[in-house]
């Protein structure tokens, strides 16, 4: 059982020492009641309209003894009526919008109790849970009393809610249910401050205040209403003090521990002043630091900037040592062409040389032989002479 007074874990202690039996959950939501009863052994017939919430409701809560509903609890049966979702708070879709994040809007079909539920599925005895976001007196007046009677019906009331957006308020299902036989109890909450949200822990979670008896001297403003069947009222009581008690007697448990977690708390306070003094200092050696480490990124930074500077000189001082290198080829090529051409120019020259001295010994042979001619032939005048 929890430590803290929750209406699940009431029902649970009020349904102790029965045969399980039926449990109608009217606003199932994703089954925490529904799912309570069935491990349990009960038979569940829950109602939930939201098909996200009701999808779920699936995967956490099955069996063949549970039985889900898609379907909006209303006094009427109605094959389409308007149906407002909350696009931040999971827990607050409603047949009437009251809150300003009720911004989608579906269709979905209404039903009342007596003609959902067969009368061979009445499994006594029955408990009958209806959280329906203001539309609750609605969903209550659908169940037909004369056919069978709950032990004990647990109906949320907000009349913050339900007197502007459903012209009733706590009062009325009272005097509606004490009209039917029962005696009422109202399971008062502080007011909420906020609604939850789907995987966040509330800030401002509303407290229990207690558990009162009807009329109240005092304005509520949200909980839920008990009503116990009359002719077993006394047996409840007994119940629910048992289990009231129970839940003090955890609570002083809990404010005891606390006390003594307060005591610690004050032996810590001043280590804990220490420790946060040694941060502080810490705090500042370790900004010193990071300081420095930002004033050596920054000259990394500087650093390898001219390194990429330089790289970029190198690779243009590369590129011009391939031209010039480029260059000398091309004049080595033109060199060694001019060589081969000088020297097939000196083989020329050579060749002609060798002709005018070939030449120029055949003009001396014939100069010599004009001139011995010549001799021969003055010599020959000379004698005739």
């Amino acid at each position: 059982m929890s430590v803290q007074f929750d209406e699940l874990d009431l029902l649970v202690h009020l349904a102790d020492g029965f045969s399980p039996g039926l449990f109608v959950d009217v606003g199932a939501s994703i089954g925490r009641f529904s799912e309570r009863f069935s491990s349990l052994g009960w038979r569940v017939v829950a109602f939930e309209p939201a098909p996200d919430l009701a999808q779920e409701f699936r995967e956490r809560v099955a069996g063949d003894h549970v039985r889900l509903i898609e379907r909006a609890v209303s006094d009427v049966d109605d094959a389409g009526v308007a149906f407002f979702l909350s696009s931040e708070h999971w827990g607050i879709h409603s047949l009437t919008p009251f809150h300003e994040t009720h911004t989608e809007q579906i269709e979905v079909a209404t039903i009342r109790l007596d003609t959902a539920l067969d009368v061979d599925e009445y499994v006594d005895p029955v408990f009958l849970k209806i959280d329906a976001e203001g539309a609750d007196f609605a969903a209550l007046r659908s169940w037909d009393f004369k056919i069978h009677r709950p032990r004990v019906a647990l109906v949320e009331f907000m009349d913050a809610r339900s007197r502007p957006a459903y012209r009733y308020g706590y009062e009325d299902v009272v005097d509606f249910m004490t009209a039917r036989g029962y005696t009422a109890y109202v399971c008062e909450w502080t007011p909420i401050r906020e609604y939850s949200r789907r995987g966040v822990e509330l800030a401002d979670s509303p407290d229990f205040v207690g558990v009162f008896q009807p009329p109240l001297r005092h304005t509520p403003d949200w909980g839920n209403l008990l009503f116990v069947d009359r002719g077993r009222d006394e047996q409840f009581e007994t119940a629910l003090v048992t289990y009231l008690s129970d839940v003090a007697v955890h609570s002083g448990r809990l404010l005891r521990a606390a006390t003594r977690h307060a005591h610690q708390a004050e032996h810590l306070s001043a280590s804990l002043s220490n420790r946060e003094a040694r941060l502080l200092t810490l705090n500042e050696a370790i900004g010193q630091r990071d300081r420095r480490i930002r004033e050596l990124d920054a000259a990394v930074q500087q650093r390898d900037r001219r390194i990429r500077e330089l790289d970029a000189a190198a690779q243009q001082r590369d590129r011009r040592i391939r031209e010039l290198d480029a260059a000398v080829q091309q004049r080595d090529r033109r060199i060694r062409e001019l060589d081969a051409a000088n020297a097939k120019l000196d083989q020329r020259l050579s060749d002609v040389n060798l002709t005018l001295n070939t030449m120029e010994d055949q003009v001396k042979h014939l100069n010599r032989s004009i001139m011995n001619r010549v001799w021969k032939a003055l010599s020959r005048n000379r004698q005739g002479s």
